[in-house]
């Protein structure tokens, strides 16, 4: 009898032995691979999400296909024209938007064929609810603009109600009236 309850004795504790090897070594790094499957799965419907969204925005934008150049591209007789149009654009949202354009610079890149990259580099003071607004303003121009670059600090000792100093570039393409 006594043999028998230390063969049962013994069959438990290398059962636990087995169970707790078993557990450590093979069911936790299947636990943490599950859990970093999910994770991943996660972001990958999160992408095709975005990417979705995009073709949805790109067929709305554009009727079904990528967009004509024609459609991106500022016309106007010469690049001087272009980039006043541009600048006081800039000028022009960012006070709609209640901000306060502290100077604007202009410079003009020629591609070639007629066409040419107009950049504003523009320094402003503006509230974080009107910067927004004023991001919504130049990302829904049509030509497009872009912002080249976009440099937000906070001016802690503001003395109006525009606490961020804001550094962007803004940049659009401009076409010569007779640019294919």
């Amino acid at each position: 009898m006594r043999g028998s309850i230390l063969l049962g004795l013994a069959i438990v504790v290398v059962l636990s032995l087995l169970y707790w090897s078993v557990d450590r070594f093979y069911l936790v790094p299947l636990a943490t691979a599950d859990q970093r499957i999910a994770d991943l799965t996660g972001q990958l419907a999160a992408l095709r999400e975005r990417e979705n969204l995009a073709r949805t925005e790109q067929t709305s934008f554009g009727g079904g296909g990528p967009a004509s150049a024609s459609s991106l591209v500022e016309r106007s007789p010469d690049s001087g024209a272009a980039s006043s149009q541009l600048q006081e654009y800039a000028r022009a949202a960012v006070a709609q938007s209640d901000g306060l354009a502290a100077s604007s610079q202009v410079m003009v890149s020629e591609i070639g064929g007629g066409y040419s990259k107009v950049s504003v580099l523009l320094r402003l003071r503006i509230g974080e609810p009107q910067l927004l607004e004023f991001l919504r303003k130049v990302e829904t121009r049509s030509p497009p603009v872009m912002f080249d670059s976009l440099e937000v600090r906070l001016v802690p000792t503001s003395p109006d109600s525009r606490p961020l100093d804001v550094t962007a570039t803004l940049s659009g393409f401009h076409g010569n009236a007779d640019a294919r």
